[in-house]
């Protein structure tokens, strides 16, 4: 018997429904979470307490209090003052199960937490993590090293308040923007405040064209060495390193580099003083880059480029956490491919073709 290919009726499709499912199971999601943070059993049931969110939590109750294994949902204006649970966010919806709290348990597996974060920003390259906890009062990993009031001012100047924690990296420039740019996201997926189904596009223009070298003590190029500088940041090119800015840009969605391009150094002259910048002779100039700069001694026309990331695009559509979720990664660990296993033997005409000859080596 032959049947026709199924095809979707996309006019049955109701984006309403949709997103009341998801919004529906990120309340799930939250609920098991929070048992997790707790070490509460799937099998017991307990109450939740939910703020915020309107009529529509009303509406979810029954249907969130059986897929979560709930004795019950109370919908309540605001989370009781002194409750001591962890809170779990869902956009503006606030969730947290009523369940008796082993305060030194709880503090320990804050604690506990507290050294993930730590032992992550070590993994990054950083040293660790200074932190202040306010529970009942303010307290801190390196109280031994402060003044009288120097916490308190601390705590001013981040805007710190009871129930906050404050986490520190003190390093080089670049590895402290790296481990907190990546601790921020992993508390801020942690907390779910970051917004689901949203494109948020940035545009990133003159960037450090410099980067310093700490092992070597040398001036760096943070992009490749054609790239054009700012006009007005020529005269700064032997004086002041730090101070020159690239024609260059990225653009990033929530995030995540999507492509990165810049215009490119036509001018003989500046090339040559760009390599000088970088600490490069005449002769190494000419041995790596001399076809180069040898054409733009005729002149080039102005001429830059970008590129885009294809498959990081793919990746967030697909709302994947990693590039191999959307991207083939055929090679192992070894470099083999084990589709085509390459690498292989190859016929003497092509290797005739490219001027190489294999010998064999006999073993002694």
């Amino acid at each position: 018997m032959l049947a026709a290919y199924p095809h979707a009726d996309l006019s049955r499709l109701d984006p309403a429904a949709e997103a009341k499912v998801e919004r529906l199971k990120a309340l799930a999601y939250a609920c098991r979470n929070l048992r997790g943070e707790m070490n509460v059993s799937p099998a017991q049931r307990m109450p939740l307490l939910v703020a915020g969110g309107g009529a529509e939590i009303a509406e979810y109750a029954p249907i969130l209090q059986a897929l979560a294994k709930l004795s019950e949902v109370q919908i309540v204006a605001d989370m009781p003052a002194d409750a001591l649970a962890p809170v779990a966010v869902v956009g503006e919806t606030r969730l947290m199960l009523k369940v008796e709290i082993d305060i030194a348990a709880e503090r320990e597996r804050l604690a506990k937490e507290i050294d993930k974060l730590v032992d992550h920003a070590k993994g990054i390259g950083a040293k660790g993590l200074a932190y202040i906890r306010w529970a009942d009062e303010p307290n801190c990993s390196f109280k031994k090293f402060l003044a009288d009031g120097d916490l308190e001012k601390i705590c001013s100047a981040v805007d710190a308040q009871q129930g906050d924690l404050v986490l520190i990296c003190a390093d080089k420039t670049k590895t402290v923007l790296s481990t907190l740019g990546a601790i921020r996201l992993i508390c801020a997926k942690k907390l779910d405040v970051i917004p689901e189904d949203q494109y948020n596009f940035l545009w990133i223009t003159e960037m450090p064209f410099f980067e310093y070298d700490e092992d070597n003590n040398i001036w760096v190029a943070a992009h490749h060495p054609f790239t054009m500088p700012m006009e007005e940041c020529l005269d700064y090119l032997d004086s002041d390193p730090a101070n020159v800015r690239a024609k260059a840009w990225d653009l990033v969605l929530n995030g995540t580099e999507l492509s990165s391009g810049s215009m490119r150094i036509t001018d003989f002259e500046l090339q040559q003083k760009m390599f000088e910048a970088l600490g490069m002779t005449d002769e190494e100039i000419q041995a790596k880059f001399g076809f180069l700069v040898d054409a733009y001694r005729y002149a080039a026309p102005p001429h830059g480029g970008m590129g885009i990331g294809l498959d990081r695009l793919a990746m967030i559509m697909c709302k994947a956490d990693s590039l191999r979720d959307v991207t083939a990664f055929p090679k192992v660990q070894n470099a083999s491919e084990i589709m085509s296993e390459c690498p292989s033997t190859v016929d003497k005409d092509s290797l005739d073709i490219l001027g190489i000859a294999v010998t064999a080596k006999e073993e002694e």
